[in-house]
């Protein structure tokens, strides 16, 4: 091969890679503007949520036309405070639940020593 056949070759595989290299900022640019754009996003749709919520609380301490709709919402807040209490009771349980098996495994290990003491001994 002659020298300028190897020169081209050398051109276009440099711009090859230039390219890649090219393509794979863009990429990671994009990547991270549209992180930044699904942020900006997200945290216009948790205001809109908060601020329908707060709508709903504001709505939701005025009185009711109907006596039934008023009995229903009263079921449903009687319903999700006693969930509320068992949820937190359930995470008490939990919590001890962990203590006693965490308790259980530590005594599991101490009585495992005490044995290879007493094997070690006879």
């Amino acid at each position: 091969m002659n020298l300028k056949k190897v020169k081209e070759r050398m051109d276009v595989s440099f711009a090859n890679a230039m390219d890649k290299v090219e393509k794979k900022a863009k990429k990671q640019y994009n990547k991270v503007v549209g992180k930044k754009k699904r942020e900006v996003k997200e945290d216009e749709e948790e205001t809109e949520l908060d601020e329908s919520r707060d709508e709903s609380r504001l709505q939701s301490n005025v009185l009711p036309p109907s006596m039934e709709e008023w009995s229903r919402r009263m079921e449903v807040m009687r319903r999700n405070e006693e969930l509320e209490r068992r949820n937190e009771e359930m995470s008490k349980k939990m919590v001890e639940l962990r203590r006693r098996v965490e308790r259980m495994e530590e005594e599991k290990k101490e009585d495992e020593r005490r044995y290879r003491r007493v094997l070690i001994m006879v």
